[in-house]
């Protein structure tokens, strides 16, 4: 049996120095943090690793407070688990012997806690795969990590299990480019007021490591080319917060411009909120949007969903559905297109 313990110094390195985390055994997925012991801290929607080898099983032991949902896709074909409370072993993998390359993400969203890899085992040696040119970030809030979107319709109940960050417009952006993804999302919150109306916003949230490891993150560790912002849905639904959301969001923008002087940065809306507190929020973003461009930002644009019934447009909750969701990524997928050449 081959088993490897990820090497706590290494991944350190790594992250410091590459676009994302990386390890000889395996690639990392989205931001991640390494523990002192040689384990690897997900919390982030979409975060994970993906490593490829020779032999017939793949497993990992995992960590985690119960609740959280991998998707695990071996050779192309997908298929889910549901993580339960403690410490267990998971067959991620179970074939024929030869090459295969087996990919793990997070389904669930920031607020199920965290999941901590503690070794990955295989009959053959892993190897890591080889991290794509194209990279992508996106910042949001529920609409943004899949919350909801495999329910049936607008009236169920969410459950982490209707939750899906590999079926979010991000994800399907990303996958369509064969892009990397940072998805730095959490369910309820705004950027400069949660849904619930306690802890940080993404505000403040944005440049840590992890949610509950508030640890700087360094904007050199990736530079993503394609960044998409969709949030405000949490800051309006009570209400227009008035002009202090109109100023974070220019200083956002501003600051994302500083950190990544070639992106294109596209401030999205729409999906979500309805009557006035709709048209308060879809101004709000697009003049803000507007502001940086008529101060010489000539890579930043406004998009506002337009989303066409179907089926599956609704997910739990009011959420975006499975529809819904292809509706945004091609009309992402159609600004960068456009302005980065990605085909």
């Amino acid at each position: 049996m081959f088993s490897r313990r990820l090497a706590p110094a290494l991944i350190a390195l790594a992250c410091a120095a590459l676009a994302g985390c990386t390890s000889p055994e395996m690639r990392f997925l989205g931001r991640v943090s390494p523990g002192h012991a040689g384990e690897v801290f997900l919390q982030w929607p979409g975060s994970g690793f993906e490593t490829a080898f020779n032999g017939a099983w793949l497993t990992a032991r995992i960590s985690d407070p119960g609740g959280n949902w991998l998707e695990v896709e071996a050779d192309g074909a997908s298929s889910r688990i549901e993580l339960k409370p403690g410490t267990h072993t998971y067959a991620l993998f179970q074939g024929t012997p030869g090459r295969h390359v087996v990919r793990v993400a997070r389904r669930t969203g920031a607020n199920s806690g965290m999941t901590r890899i503690e070794t990955v085992s295989s009959d053959g040696r892993l190897e890591a795969t080889p991290a794509p040119t194209r990279r992508m970030m996106v910042i949001g809030d529920s609409m943004a990590s899949g919350f909801g979107v495999e329910g049936d319709n607008q009236t169920c109940i969410y459950s982490p299990a209707t939750q899906n960050h590999e079926a979010a417009f991000g994800a399907l952006t990303a996958r369509r480019f064969g892009a990397d993804l940072h998805s730095v999302s959490i369910d309820g919150a705004g950027l400069i007021r949660n849904q619930s109306g306690q802890g940080p916003s993404l505000r403040e949230i944005i440049w840590e490591t992890l949610p509950a490891i508030p640890e700087p993150w360094p904007a050199t560790a990736y530079s993503p080319q394609a960044i998409v912002i969709n949030v405000g849905v949490s800051d309006f639904d009570q209400g227009d917060p008035g002009p202090a959301f109109d100023e974070a969001y220019v200083d956002l923008l501003k600051d994302l411009r500083a950190s990544y002087p070639d992106a294109v940065i596209i401030g999205a809306f729409g999906a979500m909120l309805d009557g006035e507190r709709y048209f308060a929020a879809r101004d709000s973003i697009r003049d803000a949007v507007a502001a940086r461009a008529d101060a010489g930002d000539s890579k930043v644009r406004f998009l506002e969903f337009n989303l066409t019934e179907g089926p599956r447009r609704w997910g739990c909750a009011w959420h975006p559905g499975l529809d819904a969701q292809q509706d945004m990524a091609r009309q992402v997928e159609e600004i960068l297109i456009r302005d980065l050449d990605w085909y």
